[in-house]
């Protein structure tokens, strides 16, 4: 018998416009050649940047973690 487990990540940033807030992502993606998120997942971008603030969408790389749901706090 398998046991599925729930997992949140958290995603602390180093530095941006959002001072001291904590990203918690209820659900994650890791970044794959060809796939857009946003189209897969049927996310606004003010959606997908809302849980990914200081993301660079320039500087993607496969198997980068990208929050797809989830809440601020800080």
């Amino acid at each position: 018998m398998t046991k599925a487990t729930a997992t949140t990540l958290l995603l602390v940033p180093s530095h941006g416009s959002m001072g001291n807030s904590i990203t918690i992502c209820d659900k994650i993606y890791g970044v794959q050649s060809g796939v857009s998120v946003i189209k897969k997942y049927q996310l606004t971008i003010g959606e997908f940047s809302s849980v990914n603030p200081n993301l660079d969408c320039e500087k993607l790389f496969i198997g980068q973690w990208l929050c797809l749901d989830g809440s601020i706090s800080s």
